[in-house]
C-alpha cells in the first residue's frame, strides 16, 4: 500500500455549507439543472496553489460521474438487473453504466425500466464529475485521476502527478492508500 508522506499543509472545506454569496454559482436543482460541486473559496484555493507551483488532493467517495441516475418521469432509480443495485454512470469517452456489487455493465443508452421514460437525470457526485468542473478552473494537463483497483497505471499516476507542479490529484478512498 503506497501512503503519501508529506509535511504539507492540510486544509478540509465542508462543501456541504456556503455563504449566501456563491447562491448564484448554485445553480436550482428544480430547474433540472446540476448545481456546481466546487466552492468559490475551493476554486480559489487550488487556483493559488496551482500558481505557486503546489500540488493539491481532492478526495472524492465515489468514482465514476454520478452516483445514481433517476428517471425525470417517474423518479425510478436505474438499478441492475441482476442484483437491483444502483447503477454507477461513467461519462468518458464510451459512457457507460456499471453495477459496483456485481460489476455487470451496460449501455448508457437505457430507457427507464419502469415507465420505458428516456429522460434520465443523473444524481450525485464522482470524481469525472469533479474533473470536469475542475477542466474550467485549471489546465487539463495538471489534473490527474487515480480511481480504479484494477488500474496497471496506478503508480505512474502519482508518479507523474508528484513530478508535475501546481497539479491537483482527484481520487477515491484509493489514493489514501
Amino acid at each position: 500500500k503506497r501512503r503519501f508522506t508529506t509535511s504539507a499543509k492540510s486544509l478540509f472545506i465542508d462543501m456541504k455549507k456556503y455563504s449566501p454569496a456563491l447562491e448564484e454559482k448554485f445553480k436550482n436543482r428544480a430547474n433540472g439543472e446540476n448545481h456546481a460541486i466546487i466552492s468559490e473559496e475551493l476554486e480559489n484555493i487550488i487556483k493559488l496553489s496551482s500558481k505557486k507551483n503546489k500540488n493539491s488532493f481532492l478526495l472524492v467517495l465515489r468514482g465514476g460521474f454520478a452516483t445514481q441516475t433517476a428517471c425525470c418521469d417517474c423518479g425510478e432509480i436505474l438499478k441492475c438487473q441482476k442484483c437491483f443495485f444502483p447503477l454507477v454512470y461513467h461519462k468518458n469517452d464510451a459512457p457507460f453504466f456499471i453495477c459496483n456489487k456485481c460489476l455487470e455493465k451496460t449501455s448508457a443508452e437505457q430507457k427507464c425500466q419502469k415507465c420505458l421514460g428516456w429522460r434520465l437525470k443523473t444524481l450525485g457526485i464522482g470524481v469525472e464529475r469533479v474533473k470536469e468542473e475542475l477542466e474550467n478552473i485549471i489546465s487539463k494537463e495538471k489534473i490527474f485521476v487515480l480511481e480504479k483497483k484494477a488500474d496497471k497505471q496506478q503508480e505512474e499516476i502519482v508518479k507523474e502527478f508528484l513530478d508535475t507542479p501546481g497539479a491537483v490529484l482527484i481520487s477515491t478512498k484509493l489514493g489514501l492508500e
